[in-house]
């Protein structure tokens, strides 16, 4: 099984298949363990592993504010 990892900047994006998914599939590409900005990023473990500024994608917060909203069934 193949996993694509994805990295983008504003102006350029890499695509990589790697056969690992997690810190070691991401440590193959060579990007985020080099990276000194802010990485943008749902909650996935494997990223705060590195050392870069985090900043988690608005839009995966709000899917995971509806599923606990949908599973709890509270406002």
């Amino acid at each position: 099984m193949y996993w694509l990892h994805v990295t983008s900047a504003s102006q350029l994006t890499s695509y990589s298949t790697q056969t690992k998914r997690e810190t070691q599939g991401i440590n193959n590409i060579g990007i985020l363990p080099n990276y000194t900005g802010i990485s943008v990023h749902d909650f996935w473990n494997p990223y705060l592993s590195f050392s870069c500024k985090h900043s988690f994608c608005c839009a995966y917060i709000l899917r995971e504010l509806k599923r606990v909203e949908e599973e709890t069934e509270q406002k």
